[in-house]
């Protein structure tokens, strides 16, 4: 009678009857689960060789010479303004408002607007009216259309005090000659005299 031991899905021992003896094949028992395993002093090697975020990150900057200026740079402006104090803001004195005790004020005293309008007033007090100086009422130049275009534009239109000088008084003088003028088929409403229209050489 022939038979065979089995361990663990090994055959491990066969016997027989005739003969009355046990043979070993084999005794050794393979274990999958096992995994290969590395000493302690290498793994910590491993570690120590790597890096955090922040050395990365220093070592990336440290890298380029534009950002290390960048990085001075930033460190100097910073330790400027926190030891030094700024100077006063520089204001124009055109833009300084002067009142006297008692006056009252509003918020447009303060606009831009508002200094243009006296910008404006103290540039046409420097003009000086022509028909005062003269003696001459604008009144009656509706016959001269040369004289009244030299207060009108390329367009027609009448010039404000601004550019004329007039006062307020011959300013409304000035622009009733215009339209008598108009009126008379002397001036045109579209332009200025013919004598101040270009020329054409041909």
């Amino acid at each position: 009678m022939f038979g065979s031991l089995s361990f663990c899905g090994k055959r491990v021992a066969t016997f027989g009857s005739n003969v009355g003896s046990i043979r070993l094949i084999s005794t050794t028992v393979t274990n999958f689960n096992t995994t290969t395993q590395q000493p302690r002093e290498s793994r910590e090697r491993k570690f120590s060789k790597m890096k955090s975020r922040s050395q990365w990150a220093q070592k990336d900057l440290s890298d380029t010479s534009s950002q290390e200026d960048l990085i001075d740079n930033l460190g100097k402006i910073s330790e400027t303004t926190a030891t030094k104090v700024e100077p006063p803001i520089y204001i124009s004195p055109s833009l300084h408002r002067n009142f006297r005790m008692g006056d009252t004020y509003t918020p447009f005293d303060f606009s831009m607007n508002r200094f243009d309008m006296e910008h404006k007033i103290k540039a046409s007090k420097k003009l000086v009216d022509p028909f005062a100086t003269s003696g001459i009422n604008p009144k009656y130049l509706y016959l001269m259309p040369e004289l009244l275009s030299k207060y009108l534009t390329s367009t027609g239109q009448i010039l404000p005090r601004s550019a004329t000088g007039c006062s307020a008084a011959n300013q409304v003088k000035l622009a009733k000659a215009v339209e008598t003028a108009r009126c008379l088929g002397l001036l045109s409403t579209k332009h200025r005299h013919a004598r101040y229209l270009p020329v054409r050489n041909l």
